[in-house]
């Protein structure tokens, strides 16, 4: 559950100079995951954090980010301050990583090994080098070291879900080795309801998933090398119209100095035959996704991206065959930051470059000229981004503006329906004359005592990107418009004693229609209270979201309830051997998030129960 201690600062990237973003990398110990809010100052904050295969979103969710469950906890994805995954990218050593699926069930976070983690930075600021206008997810990986080192884990699960996790790394001669082999059958709610029952899957679709990566990495002098592959089998997503069936993942790099050349391949496959929505009508989607960059993390980053996408679905009874490519694009990007030091009390990090993004398939044009006409084959965006800090005795304030391109399923993603029963099902469709948004955002971090951390923010953004609905003759079509929206709330971390709290509030308005803004996360607490008695530390975690009322019906939103979960545990701390055991949502809660169903077009439309009453053993074997 919640395992060892890392940092956990507030919620901004740092403003001083490059040179200080390279210096909070460094930490000591393989076996600390911190997540960073903040990266200036350097706060002491920890929660204790499992180097396992769930290990990244639970620290994310401790930190007060609010998750998204689709599915397995691990495929989750996020939501930062009212902006949405595809608004926050996936940073690992520099390197960008994209998911290929066009529905994200493999979300980039999914490509990070726990037990290769050394630190997570959640970069708010989208004058980071590689950020979307919502920030980056920011990973570094442990480096190889001269000595030998080795690190051995095993996490097991009982109750409402079987788990089997079984990771190992060595390290030798500043070389470094590690596999992982993961495991899992779908899990049962609080009461006890399977899959089957609640989302209308087959008796198949009882079979665990599996993950099975590994990574190769070492420096010879100034140049390090790296490589990393991953494949997944049979990841259930409910959330979705279909399953995960294979996804395999390919990511090498070579660097010398600071300078990283580096590429990553993804295919994935995704289908409906494990459920009974088959039987009508079978659909598979085969997409791929290759990314070719280099960066050197602190003052430029440049990539080029080829995604593809193509569609299947079948209808036996009506010998019906629909072929179609749902996204074909060029993606690339060039970016280049620098900060400046103005005085002790002001300090900014501007970041500007562009981006270009164009369609492959030109017949896909028929299609997406529903929505706009005429249909501009590419688009070229700027990526400008400036952020200016004003650090006053008890306070540090931050301005930021900025604008980044449009994600590129939004312009050209298409996707054909037959219709059923004398009903037409919508499409989807790309808008691909979207505005690229602009984003106004200040923010206040009060430093009133270091174990005490209130932080307020404010952003408005021109050209926010909704989901929305037309009706062109006789066809339904879901595709996004831009909106003006205003987002404001606060963020509290808190750690006195024993005591560690972290809460974080979003209220966000659609301007333009006077509406709630979509996918909002109500107001949501973590209370853990711990206390270390010897080399054992038993501890108590309480989970609190409240009720969500603030909808947009247009788009299919309805009003969620509160929860809430007690989880308890015990950690026992040696020199090379730890063991934690723990139970989450000890009193057996039914539950699901406001994040974790509906709206997003290719979603099931079904709710996302979260899991029963479930026994964790965890134990880790290292080296000193």
């Amino acid at each position: 559950m919640i395992l060892t201690k890392g940092l956990i600062l507030s919620l901004w990237f740092t403003l001083s100079s490059p040179q200080s973003y390279e210096d909070t990398l460094k930490i000591q110990g393989i076996e600390v995951l911190p997540v960073i809010r903040v990266t200036a100052p350097l706060y002491n904050w920890s929660y204790r954090i499992p180097a396992e295969k769930e290990a990244v979103i639970r620290a994310l969710e401790s930190s007060g980010l609010n998750i998204v469950r689709r599915g397995p906890r691990f495929a989750s994805d996020i939501s930062v301050d009212g902006f949405r995954g595809r608004n926050i990218s996936v940073v690992i050593d520099g390197e960008r990583h994209f998911n290929a699926c066009p529905n994200r069930m493999d979300v980039p976070i999914v490509r990070i090994n726990p037990v290769d983690i050394n630190r997570v930075y959640m970069v708010v600021s989208s004058a980071y080098l590689a950020s979307g206008l919502g920030g980056a997810l920011v990973v570094n990986r442990i480096s190889p070291v001269p000595g030998f080192r080795y690190d051995a884990l095993l996490k097991l699960a009982a109750l409402s879900s079987e788990e089997a996790d079984v990771a190992f790394s060595i390290n030798m001669k500043r070389h470094r080795i590690s596999i992982r082999y993961s495991q899992a059958k779908p899990y049962l709610d609080a009461l006890g309801r399977s899959y089957e029952e609640l989302y209308g899957y087959t008796a198949e679709a009882r079979l665990a998933y599996k993950n099975i990566e590994g990574s190769l990495s070492g420096k010879i002098q100034k140049i390090q090398y790296g490589l990393t592959i991953d494949h997944y089998q049979d990841v259930l997503f409910p959330y979705l119209m279909m399953d995960e069936r294979r996804n395999i993942g390919f990511s090498a790099f070579l660097q010398y100095r600071k300078h990283r050349i580096y590429t990553n391949l993804y295919n994935h496959f995704m289908d409906n035959r494990l459920r009974e929505s088959s039987q009508t009508m079978t659909m598979e989607t085969r997409s791929s996704s290759m990314v070719l960059g280099i960066t050197d993390r602190k003052n430029y980053d440049v990539f080029i991206r080829r995604w593809k996408a193509d569609n299947l679905m079948q209808m036996d009874m009506s010998n019906m065959e629909m072929k179609q490519t749902m996204i074909d694009v060029f993606q690339g990007r060039v970016t280049f930051s620098r900060g400046f030091s103005l005085s002790n009390e002001i300090s900014a990090e501007v970041r500007v470059g562009l981006e270009r993004v164009s369609l492959e398939s030109p017949d896909r044009v028929e299609v997406l000229q529903l929505v706009t006409q005429p249909v501009p084959l590419s688009r070229l965006f700027p990526v400008v981004s400036s952020n200016l800090k004003y650090s006053l005795r008890l306070v540090d304030l931050y301005v930021e503006l900025g604008t980044d391109a449009v994600s590129p399923e939004l312009l050209y993603r298409t996707l054909k329906r037959p219709s059923m029963n004398n009903l037409q099902k919508p499409y989807f469709v790309g808008n691909a004359g979207l505005r690229a948004p602009k984003k106004v955002s200040m923010r206040s971090l009060l430093r009133v005592h270091t174990n005490v951390l209130p932080e307020f923010f404010v952003t408005y953004v021109q050209g926010y990107i909704e989901p929305t609905g037309l009706q062109v003759g006789d066809i339904p079509i879901q595709t996004f418009t831009n909106v003006n929206a205003l987002m404001t709330g606060f963020h509290l971390l808190v750690n006195v004693g024993i005591l560690n709290l972290g809460a974080n509030y979003t209220l966000g308005r659609n301007l333009t229609d006077n509406k709630p803004l979509s996918e909002i996360p109500p107001l949501h607490v973590t209370l853990e209270l711990s206390r270390k008695i010897g080399k054992a530390k038993p501890y108590l975690v309480l989970n609190y979201e409240d009720a969500q009322v603030r909808v947009n019906p247009d788009l299919g939103e309805t009003p969620t309830p509160s929860w809430y979960t007690v989880d308890v545990g015990l950690n026992v701390n040696f020199v090379m051997f730890t063991l934690d055991i723990s139970v989450e949502n000890l009193t057996n809660q039914e539950y699901y998030r406001h994040l974790s169903y509906l709206r997003d077009p290719f979603s099931s439309g079904r709710k996302v129960y979260d899991p029963g009453r479930k026994l964790n053993i965890w134990a880790r074997f290292r080296s000193i």
